[in-house]
């Protein structure tokens, strides 16, 4: 069962309530997520609406697990048996506190400065929210409710895991839920539509005027929306407010319509190192190879004197070299380079054996013993002769594949510790990613033949895990860029994807990090040329893009920049409402490496998106150039991307 979106979800359940209207409740939220469903069940119960203040507290580098929560007394609920049994640095803890009930005050000051706290003495209070995964925040809400002499606490929501079903259900008198999961993934993947609330929103339901009218007349159409916040500019330098809106979070995404074009690269480039140099930000991550891409971080934190263009010419012998040995890369890497800042890394998943080799050479460096058994394990690959499409097609034969050995090789580089090996900290986490490339590109290949969905979501969940592994190894206060194409970077809730059984990057991003620490920016445009092949393996040439389709996203900014006489707009994605024009599902243009543009007469490199709900910003540039690739060498005989068109 997967909800609609959060309207279904809160009329669902509030009909599964309808019974509890005679305690004349106080319908309680916590915010964001929870406000919407929780405003439908008051409605239901004809009871009062208010928000209980909760944050989450991640454990030290490991920010996708709960270890406690802090709720509006400040008073941390801590999983103080999980703390002591992994030695976790309390003082990392502390911090983590500190920032949290910063960020609770904040909020506190933002929706009770015009509406203060109701009073909960005696009252039966209802929490809700959006999904009950591991329950730490819930619990937190529940012991700061109990100190408030409530009479009794009802906790509804709409999905829960089994396990966080366990955990609230003896602290409260009642726990409803729709769905309960114990294999529930993550919340977001129960709604076809998880799109983010808003501060805005949230005030406006707990003032319960759900009609209220914003200062400027409300936009009837796209083209009206767009003409009413699209922000005309020429630079990148230009793009203040946009970029400053950015660094308020610790992952920033910039997408791409194509992997052919040049000003997708350039303003990602010239974003990405102010986001460096004036906000903090530690490395951008990109669709690619882990040991190509790495091996350009290290020439950028190097003393060599060789030209990056020899590097990058060296570096990716992968078809579709032109996505990384372009001349919009050795710009950015002299840049790093210069002025000793940010990382270059890659989170895909296809190097299976170039991983490999890379593992294999740092295994003289660790215990002899344990070097000859992961060398003896790696050995079932040898007899493929480093071909991935070798190695897959066996698998039609013996479905077994590597996967035992691999995953065996996995756990003991884990296992190890930096005084084990004869390895910097650079040099032990590049291995133990390589190790994991191999692990997760095995799986990988294993799903190939089937053409189902396995394989795009094991490719993005590795991406997913690789920056996660990234943020850990950079320290808890560390802040990310991504560069991928639209199709992994903007949220797959607000496309077809989900109905199909995809997810995507930047959707499990918002899902584990939260809305409020990932911002999606994606990037289109109408006219030009792009570089791309037509067969996958083929030649690359300079095609021509064509005029985009008629009712499309990209037609739509066309018109607005024709009459601003723009050639590029900003528009800010962020604060639109849901009822929005932009939020209508409307065509997107998404070109694959993989392109002929005689598809576009029939409308198959079109997404059907809610642009509001998939990217937080949009850039438009009207007429846009081709990507100018630096000659290089390619391997043959791969298996291409199995969807969408090489993206």
């Amino acid at each position: 069962m997967r909800f609609k979106d959060r309207d279904e979800a809160g009329k669902l359940l509030a009909d599964k309530l309808s019974s509890y209207g005679h305690f004349d409740p106080i319908v309680l939220a916590l915010p964001r997520g929870g406000v919407p469903i929780a405003a439908i069940i008051a409605e239901k119960l004809k009871a009062s609406l208010d928000v209980v203040l909760v944050k989450k507290i991640q454990a030290p580098g490991s920010e996708e697990f709960a270890i406690g929560a802090v709720a509006e007394d400040e008073r941390p609920m801590l999983n103080e048996s999980y703390i002591n049994a992994e030695n976790l640095d309390r003082d990392k803890i502390a911090s983590t506190i500190v920032k949290r009930i910063s960020e609770i005050r904040k909020r506190s000051i933002l929706y009770r400065e015009k509406l203060p706290a109701l009073s909960l003495i005696g009252r039966t209070c209802i929490l809700v929210d959006d999904g009950l995964a591991t329950g730490a925040t819930m619990v937190a809400a529940v012991e700061w409710l109990k100190t408030k002499k409530v009479k009794r606490i009802i906790i509804a929501v709409p999905i829960a895991s089994t396990e966080g079903a366990k955990t609230v259900t003896p602290m409260v008198d009642e726990f409803v839920s729709l769905v309960t999961s114990s294999n529930m993934i993550a919340v977001g993947y129960w709604y076809e539509e998880f799109n983010q609330v808003s501060d805005n929103e949230v005030l406006q339901y707990l003032e319960r005027r759900h009609d209220s009218k914003s200062s400027l007349p409300k936009a009837k159409s796209i083209p009206e929306e767009i003409d009413k916040i699209a922000v005309p500019f020429k630079k990148s330098e230009e793009l203040k407010s946009m970029i400053e809106e950015m660094s308020k979070h610790r992952i920033v995404m910039l997408g791409e319509a194509t992997h052919g074009t040049k000003e997708y690269y350039q303003m990602r480039r010239e974003i990405s190192e102010i986001l460096i140099q004036d906000y903090g930000y530690d490395f951008i991550a990109v669709e690619g190879d882990w040991p190509a891409c790495y091996n350009l971080n290290k020439f950028a934190h190097s003393d060599s004197k060789k030209s990056s263009e020899e590097i990058v010419h060296n570096s990716f012998h992968r078809w579709p070299t032109w996505m990384w040995a372009n001349d919009e890369i050795p710009p950015l890497i002299d840049w790093m380079k210069k002025n000793d800042m940010g990382g270059f890394y890659g989170l895909d998943v296809y190097s299976l054996f170039e991983s490999l080799d890379e593992t294999k050479k740092y295994l003289a460096k660790i215990n002899p013993k344990l070097a000859a058994e992961l060398v003896a394990g790696y050995e079932c690959f040898d007899e493929f002769g480093k071909n991935e499409m070798k190695y897959a097609e066996s698998l039609l034969k013996f479905p077994e594949g590597c996967e035992k050995e691999v995953v065996a090789n996995l756990r003991e580089l884990l296992r190890l510790r930096i005084n084990d090996v004869q390895l910097s900290n650079k040099e032990f986490f590049d291995v133990k990613q390589n190790a994991r490339v191999v692990e997760s590109a095995e799986k990988y290949y294993h799903t190939m033949l089937s053409g189902s969905v396995d394989s795009w979501n094991i490719r993005d969940q590795h991406m997913l895990e690789t920056l996660e592994h990234l943020l850990h190894f950079y320290g808890p206060n560390s802040k990310a860029i991504i560069w991928a194409h639209n199709t992994h970077v903007g949220d797959y809730h607000a496309t077809d994807m989900l109905k199909d059984g995809y997810i995507n990057l930047g959707g499990l991003a918002r899902e584990r990090f939260g809305f409020e620490d990932v911002f999606l920016c994606g990037f289109g445009s109408y006219k030009g040329e792009v570089t791309a092949a037509k067969a996958w393996g083929a030649e690359v040439q300079n095609m021509i893009l064509p005029e985009a389709k008629t009712d499309s996203i990209e037609e739509y900014f066309h018109h607005a920049a024709e009459k601003s006489n723009a050639e590029k707009l900003y528009v800010p994605l962020k604060n639109l409402d849901k009822d929005s024009p932009l939020n209508r599902v409307c065509g997107h243009r998404a070109v694959g490496v993989v392109y002929d543009p005689i598809h576009e007469r029939f409308g198959s490199n079109y997404v059907p998106t809610k642009l509001a709900s998939r990217y937080d910003a949009f850039l438009f540039i009207d007429e846009t150039h081709a990507l100018k690739p630096i000659p290089s060498t390619f391997i043959y005989g791969e298996f291409p991307e199995t969807w969408p068109q090489g993206q």
